[in-house]
């Protein structure tokens, strides 16, 4: 890690002057309201949760890097607090047919009172990935295409790493005031702890909507379908012979998960560099053991600056 930033550093100084081209900040404060904290399927905790979030974003001759800074603190539920930080860099490039990027990032996620371990990605991680995207004119709409890889380690999780392969699409609609976004990612990813290897399919629609004041609508319903290639489920059906005979038949079937998430969120302009902005967010999942089902109810309230 030290020779990660002494590289940074390095290659910062040894950037001219004249290279700088724009630098972009962003600082947000949310309040939220969730209904199942630990996202459980029997006792829901309800809690409330303060987040602050900072950006920033430098755009060079040799390309964009950002960093981003995130902290989320739990009322009563205090083993969710969690720190997470992402660096990354892209590189647009274009051609005379087409325009593409080149992008990468160094992630992490800490949790400050221990991994709870609520979910399969409630514990400490770090990862890196690289990808493409590339981007091509459709008549009025503008659709974007592109492979992706990741690697991800959990520290204290009996050493796990995971390795993603993922291809990502979207398709970008714009008539008049609105914004429609339907988009779609598949992947598979495998894991040295072979019971969290999987495949899954994500696929989502989102609206924008800007009216003519100050207001602007955005919604967004995504459904996530996942396969574990390596947890089988053990199902028994009894089956009657007559005469009061019954047998037992056994079949073995793949672990999977169906995930539904449903926002809709208002945005007011209060000036120039403000933005408040509130909604609510549903979210459910259910498991083919219905062991790992659980539903929760979010309401959040939101203000960001730019600068």
């Amino acid at each position: 890690m030290r020779l990660l930033w002494w590289l940074i550093l390095t290659l910062g100084l040894a950037l001219p002057l004249k290279t700088f081209a724009e630098f972009a900040h962003k600082s947000e404060g949310q309040v939220r309201f969730t209904s199942n904290a630990n996202y459980e399927n029997g006792s829901e905790d309800s809690d409330w949760i303060l987040s602050a979030r900072q950006s920033s974003n430098g755009r060079f001759s040799l390309g964009e890097f950002g960093l981003r800074g995130q902290l989320d603190k739990y009322i009563s539920e205090s083993q969710n607090d969690a720190f997470s930080w992402r660096g990354s860099f892209s590189r647009p490039q274009s051609t005379d047919n087409s325009d593409w990027t080149l992008w990468s990032g160094i992630f992490g996620t800490h949790y400050l009172q221990g991994a709870p371990g609520n979910t399969e990605s409630n514990f400490d991680q770090v990862g890196l990935d690289i990808g493409a995207e590339f981007f091509h004119q459709l008549g009025t709409a503008e659709a974007a295409l592109g492979p992706a890889y990741q690697f991800k380690s959990y520290s204290n999780f009996d050493g796990r790493k995971d390795h993603t392969l993922s291809v990502y699409g979207e398709v970008l609609f714009s008539p008049q005031r609105w914004k429609l976004i339907p988009s779609g990612d598949f992947g598979y990813t495998n894991s040295s702890l072979s019971e969290y290897s999987k495949l899954f399919l994500t696929l989502s629609f989102r609206a924008e909507f800007q009216t003519r004041g100050p207001w602007s609508i955005e919604g967004e319903y995504l459904i996530r379908s996942t396969r574990f290639t390596s947890r089988t489920i053990a199902q028994s059906t009894a089956v009657s012979r007559g005469r009061g005979q019954v047998t037992f038949s056994t079949v073995e079937t793949n672990e999977s998960h169906s995930y539904r998430e449903f926002s809709l969120a208002g945005f007011r302009q209060l000036f120039d560099q403000w933005k408040i902005s509130c909604g609510f967010r549903a979210l459910s999942q259910i498991s083919k053991s219905g062991i790992e089902d659980y539903s929760s109810l979010e309401m959040f309230v939101l203000m960001t600056s730019s600068y």
